[in-house]
């Protein structure tokens, strides 16, 4: 996964499962690099997936239960809650991703159909120069 792929617009019902692309609803704007580590730990998994996977590496203290997990996993959950408890990072995924998603099981979070060029994906055709390049 190249860190090139995940700037601070972060989808919070993935677009691989089916939640909108274009529903600003559906966005959560991260501060900086935790929206990269948050996709390390969690790929494109929905929020109460997410919760219930925070649960089962959490230990019988409340803490990240490291031997759960490798080096890199626990640097990946530190890294995108910034060093905070199990329980914060479950609180800040209900409050802030969990309503989206519920939202969105409902039927109430639908796809926005943008005028077509707005849409950012949009193929354009190059010129080519002398080399086949532009």
């Amino acid at each position: 996964m190249s860190r090139k792929a995940h700037g601070p617009k972060h989808h919070i019902v993935p677009t691989s499962i089916g939640g909108p692309r274009y529903n600003e609803e559906n966005v959560y704007h991260w501060r900086g690099r935790e929206h990269y580590f948050y996709h390390r730990a969690f790929v494109n998994r929905p929020p109460s997936v997410v919760i219930k996977i925070i649960e089962g590496l959490t230990d019988a203290n409340g803490n990240w239960n490291q031997i759960l997990m490798s080096p890199d996993d626990y640097e990946n959950l530190q890294k995108a809650f910034l060093g905070k408890e199990p329980a914060n990072a479950i609180n800040f995924i209900k409050k802030e991703f969990l309503p989206i998603e519920e939202k969105w099981l409902r039927g109430e979070l639908p796809e926005v159909e943008l005028p077509e060029y707005q849409y950012p994906f949009k193929k354009v055709r190059r010129k080519k120069n002398k080399r086949g390049l532009k």
